[in-house]
């Protein structure tokens, strides 16, 4: 959180101690909280980050698939994690499809009725 708090100051131009209620507030939630609960909330962030990144991979035309069922462990000695803090937690593979080789492609969409999906409160 101090990294994060240096890197306001120096993008933003503002003086360290002006964020002190922010920091404060912070240390409060973080410090609140089991390992469990803030490793959950964590793994949680990854997934709105994903669906954003999907989100704008659409927006640029390109194809993109999240994938989890996947072997971490893998993906973790692929990317040399096992002795950092990080961890393999889902994947994206981003890129063009072959609408040639894809017989799917060309198909209609098959979803269901707005009315189905989103209930009405």
């Amino acid at each position: 959180m101090q990294r994060y708090l240096e890197r306001i100051v120096e993008v933003r131009g503002v003086a360290m101690d002006s964020l002190d209620q922010y920091r404060a507030r912070i240390f409060e939630l973080v410090g609140s909280k089991s390992p469990e609960v803030l490793k959950a909330w964590l793994e949680r962030q990854v997934y709105i980050a994903l669906g954003f990144m999907m989100s704008c991979a659409a927006d640029l035309r390109v194809d993109t698939c999240a994938l989890e069922g996947m072997d971490p462990a893998a993906y973790d000695r692929i990317l040399h994690l096992e002795n950092s803090p990080y961890y393999t937690l889902c994947a994206l593979a981003l890129g063009y499809r072959n609408e040639e080789a894809d017989k799917y492609a060309r198909l209609a969409k098959v979803r269901f009725d707005r009315d189905e999906v989103i209930p009405v409160i």
